[in-house]
């Protein structure tokens, strides 16, 4: 198969994000960033970030799209967008891009150091955040039955309720609860929840629902400033 020229690329993507990139300064920077030594789909995830700007862009004065601070977030986005796949990150990056673009009451430090962040965390830690702030929404989003879980449980084991050894990778599957466990604790270490290994070891179903009391308020605000609507938790959680 023939290899599609740089050119050609450059000319799709302009044409593509022509409505975004009239607003925004060092065009070519962009396409550059979009089209060299990258692969088709890297590009188009790319393109999808760069196309949700949209709008917000016209609420923006010039001269923060001129700036340094607005530069390098876009490109520290783009950068993300490029090394990620899993659509939980993705939507992070995309949201985080675009509250940092309309969010003037968070500090470009703040903005900075929830960038820093998102990049050092993986799709597991988004989701054990997502599930710890509101457990209900969590369930209901991935059409989660607990009762279905538990007696299940209970009927296999003769156990009066489900541990969270056994329940935890019920909720967040594709992971053990070792690997979950760690997670957990991780997250604790840097100030987002409060939780100990204990509770991890001993907890049970009605702990589940003590959790939004466990996370920090920096963890709140960094889960708010990477979801796509600060007042709905769960356009963080995507499937």
């Amino acid at each position: 198969m023939k290899k599609k020229s740089k050119l050609f690329l450059s000319e799709k993507i302009e044409e593509k994000l022509k409505p975004t990139l009239s607003l925004l300064p060092n065009t070519d920077g962009i396409i550059s960033l979009t089209t060299a030594n990258h692969s088709e789909k890297s590009n188009k995830r790319v393109i999808e970030l760069l196309s949700s700007l949209g709008n917000c862009l016209k609420k923006v004065n010039q001269e923060y799209l001129n700036s340094e601070e607005f530069e390098f977030i876009l490109n520290s986005c783009i950068k993300g967008v490029r090394e990620n796949y899993q659509k939980t990150k993705l939507v992070a990056f995309k949201a985080l891009l675009i509250n940092s673009t309309l969010d003037f009451e968070t500090t470009q430090n703040e903005k900075e150091y929830y960038l820093e962040l998102l990049n050092s965390l993986n799709e597991l830690h988004i989701k054990i955040l997502t599930l710890m702030i509101s457990p209900e929404n969590y369930l209901s989003y991935y059409n989660i039955d607990l009762t279905s879980i538990n007696d299940k449980y209970i009927s296999e084991t003769n156990h009066q309720d489900i541990n969270f050894k056994n329940l935890i990778p019920e909720l967040i599957p594709g992971y053990n609860f070792e690997i979950i466990k760690a997670a957990f604790l991780e997250l604790s270490d840097l100030r987002l929840i409060w939780i100990k290994n204990k509770v991890l070891e001993q907890g049970n179903l009605d702990t589940l629902f003590t959790f939004p009391n466990r996370v920090k308020d920096n963890g709140l605000k960094f889960i708010n400033f990477i979801s796509l609507e600060n007042s709905n938790i769960q356009t963080a959680i995507i499937k």
